[in-house]
């Protein structure tokens, strides 16, 4: 049986590098009304150590794997290495990719060489353009900070 691996990001998903429950709540909230959260999925999120507690107590109750790694890129990086690790062990059809990070690039046009479909989700003004033109399909949300700010002006 195929299956679909969703690797998240979750700072670029949280729009920040020093998350709080709350923020990773709210893009967990965008992610699942996105993404139809199935049994037969497997889900992998990744944060920095100092984001832990955020993640762990705000990402909800979908059942994920949690990778922490620190240090530049260390979340993009855990989440590479272990999507390469699973996707023939796993049967991996489908690889959705929740972060705009143009870091992940190499690994889109590694898993397409191999026959898997990558769906790249992010937000406006944080998704890289070649990552969003590599990826088969890409799902691109109003970004909730211009939202908010775009409100506050209004209400000036």
């Amino acid at each position: 049986m195929a299956r679909t691996l969703h690797l998240v990001d979750a700072e670029n998903l949280a729009l920040t590098a020093d998350c709080t429950a709350q923020a990773v709540h709210e893009s967990y909230l965008r992610y699942t009304e996105t993404f139809d959260q199935s049994q037969d999925a497997l889900r992998i999120i990744a944060c920095s150590h100092h984001n832990a507690s955020a993640v762990f107590f705000g990402w909800g109750a979908v059942p994920s794997q949690t990778l922490m790694r620190s240090g530049e890129n260390g979340a993009e990086l855990a989440l590479i290495e272990e999507c390469l690790a699973q996707v023939e062990k796993l049967n991996v059809s489908h690889v959705v990719i929740g972060s705009g990070d143009g870091l992940f690039l190499d690994l889109v046009l590694e898993l397409q060489s191999r026959g898997i479909e990558v769906t790249v989700f992010g937000f406006e003004g944080h998704t890289s353009r070649r990552l969003r033109m590599a990826a088969n399909n890409s799902i691109i949300l109003p970004n909730p900070k211009l939202e908010i700010a775009a409100v506050q002006s209004l209400t000036s």
